[in-house]
């Protein structure tokens, strides 16, 4: 429950950054309107995600462990992280930031978190739309050609 109360405050909280910079001008609403806008986006989709859990949750029966299998958890968790971390990183360095976030959002969410494919393709929608319009935008980013382009056009 706690879980869910922090992310209804902080949905409330990152909503009401992004409204408060919407008086001020644009250079100085420039980096908190941008931070506020990613985190709106982060906080939501983790609610969103909480909340189908919760859903879940109830119809399914709990499994204790032993301390030991705790640790062992825990170490596999860390080691799941780094390696989604690493894929991320490697979609977006290979296929470049326009196909390789999408592609790692969708991956992420469909198997990482096992949410359905709307769920999945909406928030890589999202994750594309916010990155083409804030960095391509307001900082009009050039991306740079993906490895895999630059390797095999030589």
């Amino acid at each position: 429950m706690g879980a869910l109360v922090f992310n209804i405050f902080l949905v409330v909280v990152f909503g009401w950054a992004v409204i408060e910079t919407f008086g001020w001008r644009q250079e100085v609403a420039l980096f908190p309107r941008v931070v506020a806008s990613l985190g709106l986006l982060v906080v939501t989709g983790q609610l969103v995600i909480e909340l189908r859990n919760r859903r879940r949750a109830a119809h399914q029966v709990v499994v204790t462990s032993t301390a030991e299998g705790d640790a062992d958890a825990s170490v596999r968790i860390g080691r799941q992280g780094a390696a989604w971390l690493f894929a991320g990183l490697s979609c977006i360095v290979l296929l470049g930031v326009p196909v390789g976030v999408p592609l790692f959002v969708v991956l992420l969410a469909r198997y990482r978190f096992e949410e359905g494919w709307p769920l999945a393709i909406g928030l890589a929608a999202a994750a594309v739309f916010l990155i083409l319009a804030i960095f391509g935008g307001v900082f009009g980013a050039h991306w740079s050609d993906p490895l895999l382009l630059t390797l095999f056009s030589a």
